[in-house]
C-alpha cells in the first residue's frame, strides 16, 4: 500500500467514526422532536460528505461533492424506504469515489465497488438488526469501515493515463477494446 493510500485509509477510518458519532448526535436531537424522516436525510448527507472528504484535491472534492449532491437529490425524490436510501447512498459513494474522485480503471472499479457496496450493506444490515440508535450508528460505522478497504487493495490504484503493460487484466481489456474497435 502506498503512503498516499495509507493516509486515505486513515482518513476513511476517521470518517467512519465521525459518521457514527454524528448519527448518535442527530438521533438525540431528532427523536425527541418527532422528526421521522431524519435518517434517510442523514444517510444521503453522509454519502455526500464522504465524497468530499476523501477526494485527493480540492478541485476533485468540489466536483465529487456536486455530483454526489445531485445524485442525493435524485435519491431523495425517488426512494421510499430507509433501505432504498441506504442502497442509493452506497451507489453515490461508489460512483463519486471511482468515477469522479479517483477515476479508477472502469472494469476494476466496477468489480471493486460492487463488492464493497454489497459487503458494506450486508454488514450494516447485520449490525442494525437489533434496531435502535446504537445499532444504527454501529451499522453506519461498519459500512464505512468496509469502504475503507478501497484504499488497502493495491489493485484499486487510480489510473495514471498509461496502462500497465505487465498487468494481464489490462492486456486483456486492451485486446478486447481493439477487437471491438475494428
Amino acid at each position: 500500500m502506498s503512503a498516499a493510500n495509507g493516509q486515505r485509509f486513515g482518513r476513511s477510518l476517521v470518517f467512519a467514526a465521525l459518521a457514527a458519532v454524528g448519527l448518535l448526535a442527530v438521533y438525540a436531537v431528532a427523536w425527541p422532536l418527532g422528526l421521522s424522516q431524519w435518517l434517510p436525510a442523514y444517510l444521503l448527507a453522509t454519502a455526500v460528505a464522504y465524497a468530499i472528504w476523501l477526494a485527493p484535491t480540492w478541485r476533485r472534492a468540489c466536483v465529487s461533492g456536486a455530483v454526489a449532491f445531485g445524485l442525493a437529490l435524485l435519491a431523495a425524490a425517488f426512494t421510499i424506504t430507509v433501505g432504498d436510501v441506504a442502497v442509493a447512498a452506497a451507489l453515490i459513494v461508489a460512483v463519486c469515489r471511482s468515477a469522479v474522485a479517483y477515476r479508477a480503471r472502469p472494469a476494476r472499479a466496477l468489480v471493486l465497488e460492487l463488492g464493497l457496496a454489497i459487503s458494506g450493506l450486508v454488514l450494516a444490515r447485520f449490525l442494525a438488526s437489533d434496531g435502535g440508535a446504537l445499532a444504527a450508528a454501529l451499522a453506519l460505522w461498519g459500512y464505512f469501515l468496509v469502504q475503507s478497504a478501497y484504499f488497502v487493495l493495491s489493485w484499486a490504484a487510480p489510473r495514471n493515463g498509461s496502462s500497465d503493460a505487465g498487468d494481464p487484466f489490462e492486456r486483456t481489456r486492451e485486446r478486447l477494446e481493439a477487437l471491438l474497435g475494428d
